[in-house]
């Protein structure tokens, strides 16, 4: 995140290419979807005011983590989950966002996981396999630091400074 000593690092993270622009109107939009979407809790609107605040802190301060994830579950389809969480909130990481599923999760490599600071995780977890993920979805979401593991190639420790959402 450009906060580490370039004579003794390798910094990858080159900033997020998408600029911020004014547009009250696109914005009001994407405020009443997540609304929606925390609507059906009880505590609606703290839970929004909750979730636009974990959203926003990681882009504040790039690299910053989390030690919390996203949960968003729905009992109905097309409920917008997907629209907000893959189609407007990810394009702001660029190149350090991620979706992810089950495959990337049960994969030999984790590749995916170098230089990124959001992922997104659809329908992972079922009631067949959650066992068998959970230590490794608990490690994405608390742990200081991932282990990168590559084709031909050395494993390595990475920064974990991920922060996962997960829809189901």
């Amino acid at each position: 995140t450009q906060k580490v000593d370039p004579e003794t690092h390798i910094n990858m993270f080159e900033g997020f290419k998408i600029k911020p622009k004014q547009d009250d109107n696109k914005a009001a939009l994407v405020l009443r979807l997540l609304e929606s979407l925390c609507s059906s809790e009880p505590n609606g609107a703290e839970v929004f005011v909750w979730v636009l605040k974990w959203l926003a802190y990681p882009l504040q301060h790039p690299g910053a983590k989390m030690q919390t994830a996203l949960l968003f579950f729905g009992a109905k389809q097309g409920t917008g989950k997907s629209l907000f969480f893959e189609g407007i909130v990810k394009p702001i990481y660029g190149s350090h966002g991620a979706t992810g599923g089950q495959d990337q999760l049960d994969a030999n490599y984790s590749a995916w996981r170098s230089q990124k600071l959001y992922v997104l995780f659809e329908e992972i977890l079922s009631r067949q396999d959650k066992y068998s993920s959970f230590g490794l979805v608990k490690h994405l979401i608390t742990g200081r630091d991932t282990p990168i593991t590559q084709q031909f190639k050395d494993d390595r420790f990475d920064a974990n400074p991920l922060n996962v959402v997960m829809l189901s």
